[in-house]
């Protein structure tokens, strides 16, 4: 693995010795959220904005092989009220990249993603997907991966992560596809020995691990996929799976209908589904209606969004219907978003 401070000046050479293509991009989004359930001594008002600017340089090795780099910086606020509650300026993506007819090597710190699953997502194991944030911003890991493309039917992946606080861990998967739909084999050894989260499912690890994951995705008159996963370590073994079905009502500009239902066997078995509507009005706005059910502990989250865009400019409106803080019996935490009858306006803007 080759440390930031050397791609750094792997990058910098690059930049400086290649005939250059260059592209300059960014997104800038500002958000305004309340609630009606408003942590004691707290702001019933909170607002935020996120600015990422990105630059990539790259060259054309022959006609078959290129390289590239890519640096992002996230410029990140949130203010409840008039006081700042967090502060952010770190890289956002910062990786080098070559690719030729059958392979692609990308080091850096870039995002790895996977899996078939929309909301309830078993297969979250290094990036912060939310379906429901209209940025679909997701957190990159600092890891060297590689891709082998052996034909349009068949393909690997091997990735070699660093964390700051752990040694390496390594993974691969393997991705096949056929007329019956595509496969997707996983494996992931984790050596950390610290208590983390797996993904975004809320489980807990304590010590080091080993994942296994199977997923599959068919798309015809309906899409159906599914997601399977084990986690084990020397004395505790978790199994959790997603099942998902989607379907296209030819009413008005199409009405898609998604269904996801996740069940998790640890400790004792819990469940949850996940309901989303969504369809085009006009070629400028777009809703979305988004139910989640922990039939465990009785809870419901519903979210509708409203979205407008037109050329680089968007704006988003949530309204969201969630269970209040009184309703959980540990403490979690000072924010507005995800408690109580909330609203939301998001404004961004790309260039």
């Amino acid at each position: 693995m080759i440390s930031f401070k050397y791609l750094a000046f792997i990058i910098l050479f690059c930049s400086l010795s290649l005939s250059q293509i260059f592209s300059y991009k960014g997104e800038l989004s500002a958000n305004l959220i309340t609630s009606n359930d408003v942590p004691e001594l707290s702001s019933p008002i909170e607002s935020s904005f996120i600015y990422i600017p990105s630059m990539s340089i790259g060259k054309d090795i022959d006609e078959a092989s290129s390289i590239d780099f890519e640096y992002a910086l996230k410029i990140h606020r949130i203010f409840s009220g008039d006081d700042i509650i967090y502060s952010e300026d770190n890289s956002y993506r910062f990786w080098i990249r070559y690719v030729n007819q059958k392979s692609e090597l990308r080091i850096g710190l870039q995002k790895i993603i996977f899996g078939p699953s929309q909301i309830l997502r078993s297969l979250s194991w290094f990036d912060g997907y939310d379906i429901k944030n209209p940025t679909s911003q997701t957190k990159g890991v600092k890891a060297a991966r590689y891709k082998y493309f052996i034909n349009n039917l068949l393909s690997f992946s091997s990735w070699v992560i660093k964390n700051d606080i752990n040694p390496l861990s390594i993974g691969g998967r393997v991705n096949i596809s056929s007329v019956f739909g595509e496969w997707g084999l996983t494996c992931y050894r984790d050596p950390l020995t610290e208590l983390q989260q797996i993904g975004q499912t809320g489980l807990l690890m304590a010590d080091s691990h080993n994942r296994y994951a199977l997923d599959y995705r068919y798309d015809g008159l309906f899409g159906l996929w599914l997601e399977s996963v084990f986690v084990q370590s020397s004395d505790r073994a978790i199994a959790l799976g997603t099942f998902g079905m989607d379907y296209t009502l030819n009413v008005f500009n199409g009405i898609q209908i998604l269904s996801e239902s996740m069940i998790v066997e640890s400790l004792d078995e819990q469940f949850y589904t996940a309901i989303l509507m969504s369809t085009s009005i006009g070629f400028l706005h777009r809703a979305m209606l988004i139910s989640q059910i922990d039939w465990n502990n009785d809870r419901a989250y519903n979210y509708f969004q409203w979205n407008t865009s037109f050329d680089k400019y968007s704006v988003n409106y949530t309204l969201s219907i969630n269970p209040k803080r009184s309703s959980y019996k540990f403490y979690v935490g000072d924010r507005l978003p995800g408690y109580g009858t909330g609203h939301q306006i998001m404004f961004i803007y790309n260039y």
